[in-house]
Formats: structure tokens, sequence, C-alpha cells
């Protein structure tokens, strides 16, 4: 599981691209696990593991 600390302004951005990839490995038969999101308020801490 990936997950990623980010500006709450960004939530949205993480859904699309969880979509998008999902779709992609639904096409391609591949495994997927969607990013999560760990919500900060800080705008200068973009990702973290």
């Amino acid at each position: 599981m990936r997950r990623f600390h980010l500006d709450v302004s960004l939530l949205q951005i993480l859904k699309t691209a969880n979509k998008r990839a999902c779709r992609f490995a639904e096409k391609h038969r591949l495994f997927f696990t969607p990013a999560q999101a760990e919500l900060s308020l800080n705008k200068h801490k973009t990702a973290a593991c």
C-alpha cells in the first residue's frame, strides 16, 4: 500500500489518479491497490512512504 502525505486540496487529484489506474489495471488484467492519502495541512510536505 502506498500512502502519501498530501495537502487537503490535492485529495481530488489522488482520487482521479486512483480511478484511472484502476481502469488501466482492469483493462490489462493487473492487480491494483489504490494509493491512500495521509491528510496534511502542511503544503510543503509532499510525499512519504
